[in-house]
């Protein structure tokens, strides 16, 4: 959307803001990797706070807009699925666990707006959609 309405320069701002944020906003060990056009992946190594670490991510995201030019901002919203490593499951298990619940987080935020933060776990036994309709 924002390719379209300001321009693949400002696209370009807000993908190197966005990779900016979340590197300053994750510990040494942990990475962060592009994972498509507006998509990233954030690879966190034995946190047991998961939530916590999205919920300062998405802070700093909303304390933060990007200046696409001279004196113009966009505030950008993000849209979080959150998977833990499932013995067994592999890395393609993980990604589309995590991709699983960033849809659901999607779907929330096209109905209430926001950030949400959806963790797989809880995707599917059906609590998100509970708590969306709770909100």
């Amino acid at each position: 959307d924002i390719n379209a309405t300001h321009g693949h320069s400002a696209g370009d701002a807000c993908i190197s803001h966005m990779a900016a944020l979340l590197q300053l906003n994750t510990r040494r060990g942990d990475w962060v990797a592009r994972w498509g056009a507006d998509e990233f992946i954030v690879g966190l190594h034995r946190n047991r706070a998961l939530k916590m670490v999205m919920e300062r991510i998405v802070a700093a995201i909303a304390a933060s807009p990007c200046e696409i030019t001279a004196g113009k901002e966009l505030q950008l919203t993000v849209s979080v699925g959150v998977a833990e490593y499932r013995f067994g499951a592999g890395k393609a298990g993980l990604l589309a666990d995590a991709d699983r619940a960033m849809f659901e987080a999607k779907a929330i935020a096209k109905e209430k707006g926001g950030s949400p933060i959806c963790f797989f776990h809880e995707v599917a036994t059906g609590t998100p959609a509970k708590q969306a309709e709770a909100a």
